[in-house]
């Protein structure tokens, strides 16, 4: 028998095995998404993120999540961006209607980085983190020199704030806050210093905290 021939006869066969190959995909669909997603999910919890097919499909509260996530370093330009920098209250003192804190900044990213200039602060209030009062002004200091910090390195800057009970109620309307928020120099990120006890005056008008430039590395 010749070729055309066979192919005539096997052609409505071939037909009928595709029209029962498409309903059989249409009418178990259901089963087959569900099993795709239990596979699914079972890679993403057992095998590393390469075999997962997708990132979007990792757990974002795996424990692995962190570990793999990159470290943060400085600035193309050198600087000391908020994204390595951990704020902390290194000193306090309180004398004369205010109260004096060194804070520092440490380089927690794993690259060296520079300060130079004066950080921004301002006081906030609330969950949404609203600013109480005018943010710090600067002080006498016209100077200040380039601070390098390796990974682990803190610099220091002093901050100066005054007892909003130093100011008529009228012209202040003393306003609790609940901490301190600090743009690092030449940052437009911020970081945020949790402080208790803070009262600030929502009048802006009066100058409540004074900061100066950023120091010494330690």
């Amino acid at each position: 028998m010749d070729i055309g021939k066979r192919v005539q006869r096997a052609a409505p066969i071939l037909g009928l095995i595709a029209v029962l190959s498409a309903c059989s995909g249409r009418s178990g669909s259901d089963t087959v998404s569900s099993q795709s997603t239990a596979v699914t999910s079972t890679v993403t919890r057992s095998a590393p993120p390469t075999l997962s097919g997708s990132p979007k499909s990792t757990p974002t509260s795996s424990p692995s999540s962190d570990t793999t996530s990159q470290t943060p370093t400085a600035a193309a330009d050198g600087r000391c961006p908020a994204s390595v920098l951990l704020a902390k209250v290194r000193k306090s003192r309180a004398g004369g209607g205010s109260a004096r804190y060194t804070v520092g900044l440490r380089n927690a990213g794993s690259t060296e980085c520079t300060l130079l200039g004066f950080p921004g602060v301002s006081m906030v209030a609330g969950a949404s983190g609203t600013q109480v009062g005018a943010t710090a002004e600067r002080g006498i200091e016209s100077r200040s020199l380039p601070v390098k910090l390796g990974p682990g390195d803190t610099a220091t800057f002093e901050l100066s704030v005054a007892q909003a009970a130093n100011y008529p109620m009228k012209t202040c309307e003393p306003t609790a806050a609940r901490g301190f928020r600090i743009y690092p120099p030449g940052s437009r990120e911020a970081l945020f210093l949790p402080r208790s006890g803070l009262v600030g005056c929502a009048v802006k008008a009066n100058t409540v905290m004074i900061v100066g430039p950023v120091g010494h590395a330690g």
